[in-house]
């Protein structure tokens, strides 16, 4: 997970990407960010999709409070004291059976991309 400004180390963008590769090929991934949740859709970094299904997974969250929530400066090149760890829930759809949901705390890194 990274901070996905355009220009770089800058956090004025305030939005964040979030990857996960997965073991095996699912149809969708979600994830979820202290209530918010967002599609792990963007298809541009993906590797090619097989039957409808890929085993990594790409998304974006718009607004996630860099700088109120999380105090980072407009520039930042990654040394946060305490680091930032914020925890994520993510939901895997495999396509047959219940969705399968995991929680976990993912780095926040100053780059992205």
């Amino acid at each position: 997970m990274g901070v996905s400004c355009s220009t770089p180390n800058s956090t004025a963008c305030d939005q964040i990407g979030l990857a996960v590769w997965l073991k095996r090929p699912a149809l969708a991934v979600s994830a979820e960010i202290r209530g918010r949740h967002f599609s792990l859709s963007d298809r541009s970094l993906s590797t090619p999709i097989v039957n409808h299904r890929r085993k990594d997974f790409t998304g974006y969250l718009r607004g996630i409070g860099l700088k109120r929530r999380y105090h980072l400066p407009v520039h930042w090149e990654g040394a946060a004291q305490p680091p930032i760890r914020p925890a994520v829930r993510v939901r895997i759809d495999y396509g047959s059976g219940p969705l399968v949901e995991t929680r976990f705390r993912v780095w926040l890194r100053a780059g992205w991309g």
